[in-house]
């Protein structure tokens, strides 16, 4: 994951479609943007910026599997949002979140990174909470955008290792 600047990412944008440009990003990766921009810095004061992520090209897993999202409050009222998945889904996640540990799990709307969770532990039971929203509002926002259509949500693991030669 890197950032760019707000005012810079139509630029960035037209420089990754360049046809030089995007031969050396291998064919299984491509790069998506976070939905919205954050204020980086101290006391979030610094530039709005959006976050690109680099993806496996094919999500390894579709909302297709997922039942219900939903916002909470856990322990000390700390907003989550939790996320039910079929009996299929659920032996799904155990071995993608298995073998993701300690990595960011991207979910991609629209070509967009909604959310990029960190994943603490291997997760067996087909429920799973997203943490980190500033406040239960927030939440309740993200289980709409996610609950909206059929569900056709890519989820795609966000640590893979890309090795290519500088650009200069």
């Amino acid at each position: 994951m890197f950032r760019i600047p707000e005012n810079n990412v139509n630029d960035f944008e037209s420089l990754i479609a360049r046809p030089g440009i995007r031969s050396l990003i291998p064919h299984q990766f491509c790069l998506r943007l976070r939905s919205t921009p954050i204020h980086y810095g101290e006391n979030l004061s610094g530039p709005r910026c959006f976050d690109f992520w680099n993806l496996l090209r094919e999500p390894v897993m579709t909302g297709d599997v997922i039942v219900d999202f939903y916002p909470e409050s856990e322990r000390n009222d700390i907003p989550t949002l939790q996320m039910e998945m079929t009996a299929e889904g659920a032996d799904r996640w155990s071995l993608i979140t298995g073998a993701s540990v300690g990595k960011r799990i991207a979910i991609v709307i629209d070509k967009r990174v909604f959310a990029a969770p960190k994943v603490m532990q291997r997760i067996t039971n087909g429920r799973a909470s997203i943490s980190g929203f500033r406040d239960i509002g927030a939440c309740r926002i993200m289980a709409m955008i996610f609950k909206a259509g059929p569900l056709q949500l890519p989820v795609e693991v966000v640590d893979a290792e890309l090795v290519a030669p500088p650009i200069r």
